[in-house]
């Protein structure tokens, strides 16, 4: 697949909430795709932008998911998209 662009919140971001919507867009090709391939998205999190764990997994159709953190707490995230064994991930963004 191609690379997930990051879209929402901004890299670096300092955010007035403890909730925000994790956004990106669509990638605009998922190559080759075999029978039984499933086409999605895992969007990884954590506070240590060297040990990001797989925080939800959506279908293609999707292109965001709720996050609730701790206030006064920076995160890192990524979105990989994966066509069967093939995967291909975001840069890293925090806010």
């Amino acid at each position: 697949p191609s690379t997930p662009t990051l879209y929402s919140p901004p890299d670096t971001t300092t955010l007035a909430s403890t909730s925000t919507t994790l956004t990106w867009n669509a990638v605009s090709s998922w190559g080759n795709s075999c029978s039984g391939n499933v086409l999605a998205y895992d969007v990884f999190t954590g506070t240590d932008i060297n040990n990001l764990t797989l925080y939800a997994s959506v279908g293609a159709g999707t292109t965001g998911v709720s996050f609730t953190g701790v206030a006064n707490q920076t995160y890192y995230w990524k979105v990989r998209a994966k066509n069967g064994a093939l995967q291909t991930d975001s840069n890293v963004w925090s806010f």
